[in-house]
């Protein structure tokens, strides 16, 4: 349990850096996060949106399908898939 709030506490903390331009710093800490709980949806999708904001649109998509394994009913990650 404890690894599973360790890894929401990088994820959140990644989107906070992702939502202040800080893409860098939200990359790694979204791979920490998901090194630490790899059923987390919340980390995948913050990846995939730090990868389209900076132009990676291959690894985006990677990280779109990787949520979409992760958690196939979330309509969330399909709309997002769509538009990147």
């Amino acid at each position: 349990r404890t690894n599973n709030h360790n890894a929401l506490a990088y994820a959140y903390l990644a989107e906070c850096q992702r939502q202040s331009g800080d893409y860098r710093g939200a990359i790694r800490d979204c791979k920490e996060s998901i090194k630490l709980d790899r059923k987390l949806i919340v980390p995948r999708l913050v990846l995939a949106q730090c990868y389209a904001s900076t132009r990676l649109s291959d690894q985006a998509l990677e990280e779109y399908k990787k949520a979409i394994n992760v958690k196939p009913d979330d309509p969330v990650t399909y709309t997002r898939y769509g538009l990147t």
